[in-house]
């Protein structure tokens, strides 16, 4: 198979699932590369066509279990034409669940050939000591790892059959989508008002009169404005949070492994 561009895109709210793409991409760093950020707003209301002869990296975060739903509804919006695709998935070292299954299937749906999948490991945006600093070195080696198999095997392959991917999860999933959690972003009186959380929200669920006012309806709680605020003005807040960290304790200093795969059954 003959690649003339390739492309990189991803939902990253923390820039954790961006560092795991780009990961994977560095093995393409000497094709044409275009970027496809999906934590923008306006990017993920915008038609994506590919041709057969370009690659595309996309990764997404684990939301319970599930994609996030703007990650689905985004993918409506792609169309391929037996376009090559590697997907992966990045999870709090805690649970995958369903969610590398269904980005695959969006993609297959949507007229891509899966040709890699994967999971990594990176730190949790509810509890930073779960999977802290990760993806670190040795996952950004088996990262870079994957990405340079994966060129090897896009290489040599002719046909593609998504059914040799061995993705874990199951179908129909075990779980709904992750809807609204308990709990709320709340700002401090450090704010001051340089709104780069509402350049930075996904969801448009910030005001742009006064960055203190968050929509708790439209909050997808992904943590990027506490992630992109400068004086730390941002943090989540409520009861249901510190039980849910409680809850999450239980796989602190556990280090959950990565798992990667080629249509070719190589695996990293």
């Amino acid at each position: 198979m003959k690649i003339l561009k390739v492309y990189q895109a991803y939902f990253s709210p923390t820039g954790r699932t961006e560092r795991i793409v780009k990961g994977i991409g560095k093995a393409f760093s000497d094709y044409p590369t275009a970027d496809i950020d999906l934590t923008s707003y306006e990017t993920r209301q915008k038609e994506h066509s590919f041709k057969e002869n370009d690659l595309v990296i996309i990764g997404a975060p684990v939301y319970g279990g599930r994609l996030p739903a703007a990650v689905t509804k985004a993918l409506e919006l792609f169309h391929g034409i037996n376009t090559p695709v590697i997907v992966v998935v990045s999870y709090g070292n805690n649970v995958v669940g369903d969610a590398l299954l269904e980005l695959k299937k969006c993609m297959a749906d949507k007229g891509f050939t899966v040709t890699g999948a994967g999971y990594f490991s990176a730190q949790h945006t509810y509890l930073k000591e779960l999977g802290q600093y990760r993806p670190d070195v040795e996952d950004m080696a088996e990262i870079e790892a994957f990405g340079q198999q994966a060129r090897k095997t896009l290489k040599l392959l002719v046909h593609y059959d998504i059914q040799l991917l061995g993705i874990p999860g199951q179908y129909p999933y075990e779980k709904p989508p992750m809807g609204a959690l308990p709990f709320s972003v709340a700002t401090n009186e450090t704010c001051f008002y340089c709104n780069l959380c509402v350049d930075r929200c996904p969801v448009k669920a910030i005001s742009t009169d006064n960055p203190k006012e968050i929509d708790g309806d439209v909050c997808i709680r992904c943590g990027a404005c506490i992630q992109i605020c400068p004086a730390q003005a941002k943090f989540f807040s409520g009861d249901a949070y510190g039980g849910l960290q409680k809850k999450l304790s239980a796989n602190v200093g556990v280090r959950k492994e990565n798992w990667c795969e080629m249509a070719d059954r190589k695996k990293c």
